[in-house]
């Protein structure tokens, strides 16, 4: 049984990987496909124009609770489409032949962190790449450079 973990981030080179993954999981019998979309949460804002320092403490717990709703209602609306590109790019590469075994995860973390993390329960993680080299690779990072140096288990990276 392989165990194959791919990220996918919506882009043609992740539905490259994840075409390559499941291509690979059709030549093992047993094999297990793990789709993981992992995006950044939205960054905490307060959605109020007005300071701490010149509400009372009703209104300050109020701005606070209504904060904390429209913090949640964001959350809802980023997960949902992060699920939605998750179902989308399998439901374009999935095939009659391909088995149950596809599992769709979304995470609201890192996506690298959260490939390295996900990489401890797999045998393979497969990653696409956009190819950003030289200095820009060296400044931004990457998603696939990350999980080349610190993943658990063999890494894959498809361009």
């Amino acid at each position: 049984m392989r165990r194959i973990l791919v990220g996918v981030d919506g882009s043609a080179h992740s539905a490259t990987a994840l075409r390559w993954a499941l291509d690979e999981a059709r030549l093992t019998p047993g094999g297990t496909v793990t789709v993981v979309h992992a995006y950044r949460p939205p960054e905490a804002r307060s959605y109020s124009a007005y300071s701490d320092a010149f509400m009372d403490p009703a209104s300050r717990r109020r701005r606070t609770d209504e904060d904390q709703t429209r913090r949640e209602e964001d959350e809802l609306h980023v997960r949902q489409a992060a699920e939605r590109v998750l179902e989308r790019m399998v439901g374009e590469v999935k095939t009659e032949e391909d088995r149950d075994e596809i599992k769709l995860v979304t995470v609201a973390q890192d996506p690298a962190k959260a490939l390295v993390e996900m990489s401890r329960h797999a045998d393979l993680l497969v990653v696409g790449s956009r190819g950003r080299g030289g200095f820009a690779g060296l400044l931004l990072g990457s998603v696939s450079q990350q999980c080349v140096r610190h993943a658990r288990c063999a890494v894959l990276v498809v361009r």
